[in-house]
C-alpha cells in the first residue's frame, strides 16, 4: 500500500500558547520537522504550513521587538521547511487580536481536498472555530 500524502497545518498562536502552558514557549529551539513527522507517522509529508497574524510595527519599541522575533521565528521555520501564512492583528481595547487566520487555514483546507493535493490533513489547533 503506497504512503498517504499529509497535510499538516499549524495554527501558530494556539501552539505557542499550549507549549509556554508547558514551559516551552521558545518557538526558535522547537523542532518543527520532527513534530510534523512525529504527527504524519509513515505518511509522506506534501507541506507543513504555520499560520499566524503578522506584527507591523507602529514605531514603538514593543512593536519592534515583537516584529524583530516573528522575523527570526519565520526563518526558524524556514530552516525547517515549513510554509507559513499570515493573518493579521487587529488592536482592540489596547490589546491585539489575530484576525483572519481560521480563514487562511479553512480556506488552506477546502483547496488542499479538492485539488487532490494530499490524502490526509492533520490539523493543530485548540480552536474549535476550525471543526
Amino acid at each position: 500500500m503506497a504512503k498517504k500524502r499529509c497535510t499538516v497545518l499549524i495554527d501558530g498562536s494556539n501552539l505557542y500558547f499550549k507549549l509556554k502552558d508547558l514551559k516551552l514557549h521558545n518557538l526558535l529551539k522547537f523542532d518543527f520537522s520532527g513534530f510534523a513527522k512525529m504527527l504524519a507517522r509513515k505518511d509522506n509529508i506534501s507541506e507543513v504550513i504555520y499560520y499566524v497574524g503578522k506584527i507591523r510595527t507602529d514605531g514603538t519599541e514593543k512593536t519592534k521587538q515583537l516584529f524583530d522575533n516573528q522575523q527570526k521565528l519565520i526563518a526558524h521555520l524556514k530552516k525547517h521547511k515549513c510554509k507559513y501564512s499570515f493573518g493579521y492583528l487587529l488592536k482592540s481595547d489596547g490589546v491585539f487580536r489575530e484576525k483572519g487566520v481560521d480563514v487562511n487555514i479553512a480556506v488552506d483546507m477546502l483547496v488542499s481536498a479538492y485539488e487532490n493535493l494530499c490524502d490526509r490533513i492533520i490539523l493543530v489547533s485548540s480552536d474549535t472555530d476550525l471543526l
